[in-house]
């Protein structure tokens, strides 16, 4: 469990390899030279909780991602990632995307939902589930991107979207999405 870390001005704020923890919650995060949340694997199994969840921080500032997810080749297991109700300071820098997840091994689970102010000088949320059926995204509701990101403002591809993982596709349920704000969208 990190709820209570010192963000990193220098490296990343929070560092993850395999051993996944149960949650990242409450915190205001900000690393001017890394990545606010890193969560790089290894090729090998993931071990720790088999759910993380990401809620609840504020993301002030990032000098590469917001939020990066990297399941490499050769990692096994399958990680299930809540990141939900998360906001970004408006005035604040992501120099990377803000929400960067890129699975090659492993099976991802994700459930993205009620993030607000998405925002990045890149891409504000980008997707790439490698493989096809090796990520699932089960949530993917109530999300804003704030006008200011200067990239996409939403880039998936190679996923599944079912919201349950296994068995029939269900309808994931979207709610609304919203990028940018009328006249002045992203990009």
């Amino acid at each position: 469990q990190v709820s209570n870390a010192i963000a990193d001005p220098n490296d990343d704020a929070v560092t993850i390899g395999n051993a996944i923890p149960i949650e990242i919650v409450g915190l205001s995060l900000a690393s001017t030279n890394g990545n606010a949340i890193d969560l790089t694997s290894t090729a090998a199994a993931l071990t720790g909780s088999g759910t993380l969840a990401i809620g609840n921080n504020e993301f002030r500032t990032a000098g590469a991602e917001g939020i990066d997810v990297n399941l490499i080749v050769g990692t096994t297991g399958t990680l299930a990632l809540n990141i939900t109700n998360n906001s970004w300071d408006t005035a604040s820098t992501q120099t990377g995307n803000a929400v960067d997840i890129n699975r090659a091994g492993g099976t991802l689970n994700l459930n993205f939902s009620s993030n607000t102010n998405v925002k990045s000088n890149a891409a504000a949320v980008l997707i790439n589930g490698g493989a096809v059926a090796n990520t699932t995204i089960t949530g993917f509701s109530n999300n804003t991107v704030h006008q200011n990101t200067l990239g996409a403002g939403v880039a998936i591809s190679n996923v599944t979207f079912d919201a349950v993982a296994g068995g029939g596709v269900q309808q994931v349920d979207g709610d609304s999405l919203i990028i940018g704000v009328p006249g002045d969208g992203v990009g």
